[in-house]
């Protein structure tokens, strides 16, 4: 039953990437379900170590959320009580416990090992969608992935884990680095190019070389590629932004809507998963694209500003991580600082088969269990 305990927050993740890969959506659907199901049935064998005092303080972040939760849909949340909301409640509080059980018991196998090997998995993903599954959408590639923005958020944590961890030999690195960083450009996602900006700064912190690199990456993205008759669109639009200063790009109907419903429920919120409706629906049906709208129109103010300041809380204990110079911290850093700014265009946070949420948990969980316990790398050898 322990092999359960440690490894369906492994079968999680097969399924997310899975769920996001095209050529993989036929078996995606089963994995993370099966996951789910194997998941919290470990959960409920294993009850007692869910109030276990070492292992809430170890993983809080985790039961911040698993607590905020259920304390809405058992308040303000009764005036929603749906199937869609009480199944995303069971699915995201699960997916939760995963994790929790999985830094808990193998966390060294989700701190350190499995890193690599999620690494060359997108590098490999995004060579075949290139060559067999790429379909280009008003000039961004796809690669594989179900949408341009996918293609990038993925890759670029496959540029940070080349860029910061030591592989087996230095041309795995330099390959792994070309490849995803392709698959970033190539995404267009501007928030994930920016993003590859701050994987080059944990790097190589704030110095001259920095500086040179990612101006010199400009300048070849922007006039050398293109003299082989390659656009980067990515950051095309990211000089559209500074030029017009408009940094929600076509996304102002969305924000909009969002603040709609908002405005008009601030204390009880709309309830978990739920869409846009009432007057924000003649505006658009689509979600904020922004994961801490969402999470403020799902649940209201109140515990939306609970839910926020224990996480600053939180990251406020873990400070000191920020001088520490094991590559693997620096690496987990980086997912958690990427993923909550690109929650600023993305609807992360509130995600369940998504790969880019949970990893966001996975490394918070991890960094946090490791400030809890005090444990040190043997090896902090910088890559």
């Amino acid at each position: 039953m322990s092999a359960i305990g440690k490894y369906a927050l492994l079968l999680l993740l097969i399924g997310n990437l899975a769920s996001q890969y095209v050529p993989f959506n036929p078996i995606a659907g089963i994995s993370f379900y099966g996951t789910l199901v194997l998941g919290a049935m470990y959960c409920i064998y294993n009850c007692k170590g869910l109030f276990i005092k070492d292992n809430i303080k170890a993983a809080s972040f985790i039961f911040v959320f698993v607590a905020i939760y259920l304390l809405y849909q058992f308040t303000f949340g009764l005036f929603y009580i749906e199937k869609i909301s009480l199944m995303y409640l069971a699915a995201k509080i699960t997916v939760l416990l995963i994790i929790f059980w999985g830094i808990t018991l193998h966390y060294e196998f989700y701190y350190r090992k499995i890193i690599p090997y999620l690494s060359i998995t997108i590098a490999i993903l995004i060579v075949y969608g290139l060559f067999f599954h790429n379909y280009i959408i008003h000039g961004r590639f796809t690669l594989g992935f179900g949408n341009p923005n996918s293609t990038s958020a993925i890759a670029a944590i496959g540029f940070a884990t080349f860029l910061l961890i030591k592989m087996p030999s230095k041309y795995i690195s330099i390959a792994g680095v070309i490849i995803c960083l392709f698959g970033v450009l190539a995404g267009g996602s501007r928030a994930s190019i920016m993003v590859c900006m701050i994987a080059l700064f944990f790097k190589y912190r704030f110095s001259v070389k920095t500086v040179v690199l990612i101006f010199g990456c400009l300048l070849v993205a922007l006039y050398i590629i293109p003299m082989t008759g390659y656009k980067v669109i990515g950051l095309d639009r990211i000089m559209d932004v500074f030029a017009n200063g408009n940094f929600v790009g076509s996304r102002q109907d969305v924000r909009r809507a969002t603040m709609m419903m908002i405005n008009e429920h601030p204390v009880i919120g709309w309830g978990l998963r739920t869409g846009i409706q009432g007057e924000a629906a003649k505006l658009t049906t689509m979600g904020a694209h922004n994961g801490y709208l969402d999470t403020i129109k799902a649940i209201g103010y109140p515990y939306a500003a609970i839910l926020f300041g224990a996480c600053i809380y939180i990251f406020y204990r873990m400070r000191l991580l920020f001088i520490e110079k094991s590559p693997y911290v620096k690496f987990h850093l980086f997912v958690i600082i990427s993923v909550l700014l690109a929650a600023m265009y993305e609807s992360y946070i509130i995600g369940v088969n998504q790969i880019i949420t949970n990893m966001l948990f996975v490394s918070v969980a991890v960094l946090e269990y490791r400030c809890y316990y005090n444990i040190q790398d043997e090896d902090t050898e910088e890559h």
